[in-house]
């Protein structure tokens, strides 16, 4: 039977092979073969070329919704002065879409037999690999980020970019979050092979 991780690297591989040329001409400057570590994540990170609206595309050609968070100094300086200028409505767009995938993300969890924590506020969400209630540090670093890396490269095979932060933005569109949900649906499945063999007590015995 083969190996559901390698069969997951081995998808990823096969859909991002500019990235992986991207990635060997980095590390001949760049340790990790970004700009900053934190964007590294194996076995390689994809490099993005263009973005518009809630779209991202790689050099590869593949076009992907765009759920992540970068928390860059530069992306959070301009993100105050949008603030100012953001008016009740677009807010209201944020939390609402906010909302609606934290609601649709665990009720998919349950369809699904998994137990995982689903946390976030206003346009900010996230799964949290665990079954212990969360509510500080401690109680999040139960959560297994072996999982969370997995989840997030099968998304990415289906289209959806969604790393360590993921959130909606104000270019988000119910459209974007059908497409997640739908991603999200079958990476879940997919994915059961190796929840059972990290954390079998997160499936739910039927």
């Amino acid at each position: 039977m083969a190996d559901p991780y390698e069969e997951l690297l081995k998808e990823y591989r096969r859909r991002n092979p500019h990235s992986w040329a991207a990635y060997q001409r980095a590390r001949r400057s760049l340790p990790s073969g970004c700009t900053r570590n934190v964007l590294y994540y194996p076995p390689f990170p994809i490099y993005m070329v263009r973005g518009e609206g809630s779209k991202i595309w790689d050099v590869d050609g593949n076009e992907r919704i765009d759920l992540n968070f970068n928390a860059h100094p530069l992306s959070m300086a301009a993100g105050i002065a949008t603030l100012r200028e953001l008016r009740p409505r677009v807010h209201e767009h944020l939390n609402s879409l906010g909302r609606r995938i934290r609601m649709e993300v665990k009720a998919l969890l349950d369809e699904k037999g998994l137990r995982a924590q689903v946390i976030g506020i206003g346009s900010l969400f996230n799964i949290l690999w665990t079954d212990e209630e969360v509510w500080d540090y401690r109680s999040a670093a139960t959560s297994d980020m072996g999982l969370s890396h997995c989840l997030s490269l099968a998304l990415i095979n289906r289209g959806i970019y969604l790393r360590a932060h993921p959130n909606v933005s104000a270019a988000s569109t119910g459209g974007d979050v059908r497409r997640f949900l739908e991603a999200l649906g079958d990476a879940l499945e997919a994915l059961k092979p190796i929840i059972a063999g990290r954390m079998p007590h997160l499936l739910e015995r039927g």
